[in-house]
């Protein structure tokens, strides 16, 4: 906007942003104060000031902000001031940078990352240019297969898959829907007819399998007097014959647990418990879809993440596995037991070959 003053004694103009809320909230505001701008005829706006503000929107739904100008606080002012043109405009996380403390309104700022594996809501995207096109890269993770610029951050409300789902080879049909089993952000319910609610979306097309990584995070190591054990719960939704996979892999990409062939026509809850061993460990999450030649989609959401010093093995629910670390081997249980009471090991099948195991007692 640009603004103009003139004879002014006492204090500046100043104009405030404000975030349109109910009167029993507290609105996100900032304000840009005692502007004194004598006119300039030389100035490259006529004699006027250009004034910025930079604005954040929300993640989960959307906002409404007001502009207020006012001469004076509390004490006496004369004089005047003209305002015009003012535009809103569409920018960049480059252009938004430029913003400072005096003039950004984040309209984001209440809302917190999830903890620990960054990023577990899929509500922040990396997003270098001005004009939005779905999906979008997701911060804090990164995807195996750069050459597939069709894999990222999706809306699943029904307007906006709508009008984005041509564009990674879906139709409105497809929706993955709302994860009803998440609670919403920070347990308050959301209604996805009226939020534009993301999942991440793992398209694969190769034969090879593709999956977005997060940020490492560290499991600290296990004695046989304290344990430390770690539950990893997300949302997994798979379309026609994709499988799906979670896997927890160290630095040099060796697999430490998984869980494979996902294969979830509604949305499902899957759980990995993991006691470690007798070292920290640097691990990162993996989340993707094995390839056979043809599109196959998988869909991912709610990561939610704890730790404890117990354990009951026996308070494994369905679609969860169990890996124990700390012991040397043959220490993997899913929550499936036979008729003889043993645990089931994932990954192992039985052979005909007297070496072979197939459950862990």
């Amino acid at each position: 906007m640009l603004v103009k003053t003139g004879n002014l004694s006492g204090t500046g103009l100043s104009i405030t942003l404000t975030e349109n809320v109910d009167a029993k909230e507290a609105p996100i505001e900032i304000t840009q104060s005692d502007i004194n701008s004598e006119s300039n005829s030389l100035d490259a706006y006529n004699g006027y000031t250009k004034i910025e503000f930079y604005i954040r929107g929300n993640a989960f739904e959307d906002k409404n902000v007001g502009i207020k100008f006012s001469l004076g606080t509390d004490t006496e002012v004369s004089g005047w001031a003209v305002i015009d043109n003012i535009v809103l405009q569409r920018i960049n996380q480059t252009e938004y940078s430029k913003g400072s403390s005096t003039n950004i309104l984040d309209l984001s700022k209440n809302l917190k990352d999830t903890t620990t594996i960054l990023n577990g809501d899929f509500i922040f995207a990396e997003n270098a240019n001005s004009t939005i096109t779905y999906p979008l890269q997701p911060a804090n993770w990164t995807f195996s297969d750069k050459e597939n610029n069709l894999s990222g951050i999706i809306r699943v409300n029904p307007t906006y898959f709508a009008n984005d789902c041509s564009s990674f080879g879906l139709n409105v049909t497809q929706n993955p829907g709302f994860n009803s089993s998440y609670p919403g952000y920070q347990g308050v319910s959301i209604d996805p007819n009226k939020t534009k609610q993301n999942v991440l979306m793992v398209r694969n097309n190769t034969n090879e399998s593709a999956y977005f990584s997060s940020k490492s995070f560290t499991f600290s190591s296990s004695s046989s007097s304290s344990s430390n054990y770690y539950t990893i719960t997300l949302g997994v939704k798979t379309l026609d014959d994709a499988k799906a996979f979670i896997k927890l892999i160290d630095s040099k990409n060796n697999t430490i647990a998984v869980i494979n062939d996902i294969s979830a026509p509604q949305w499902t809850t899957y759980t990995l418990v993991v006691r470690n061993g007798i070292n920290a460990q640097e691990l990162n999450l993996a989340l993707g879809t094995d390839g056979n030649g043809e599109n196959n989609y998988a869909f991912f959401d709610s990561i939610t993440y704890s730790s404890s010093t117990s354990f009951e093995k026996d308070s494994l629910k369905e679609n969860s596995v169990y890996v124990d670390l700390f012991e040397d081997s043959f220490y993997s249980y899913t929550n499936k037991q036979t008729e003889t009471n043993v645990y089931e090991a994932p990954n192992y099948s039985l052979q005909n070959y007297e070496t072979s195991k197939e459950s862990v007692l």
